[in-house]
C-alpha cells in the first residue's frame, strides 16, 4: 500500500478521512498492529483501482509477488 500512496500522491490522512477514521488508526492498520475492517478494504481497494487486493494489503515484497 505504501508504494501505491507514494505513486498516486496519497497521504494517509485522505485514506483516513475515505475509511472515517482517525489517521492513528489508519497508521495502526498500516502497519499490522490492527485489521481492517471490510468496509474500509472496499474503501481502499476502490481508491487504488487497478490493484489486486493480496498486493495491496501485502506485507513484503514475496507476498506482493505472489510467492507465499
Amino acid at each position: 500500500m505504501e508504494l501505491e500512496m507514494f505513486k498516486r500522491n496519497i497521504t494517509s490522512r485522505q485514506l483516513a478521512q475515505a475509511c472515517g477514521i482517525s489517521e492513528c488508526a489508519m497508521r495502526n492498520k498500516r502497519k499490522g498492529r490492527a485489521e481492517f475492517t471490510l468496509p474500509e478494504v472496499e474503501v481502499l481497494l476502490n481508491t487504488f483501482t487497478g490493484c489486486e487486493w493480496r498486493y495491496l494489503f501485502a506485507r513484503d515484497a514475496e507476498q506482493a509477488e505472489g510467492k507465499e
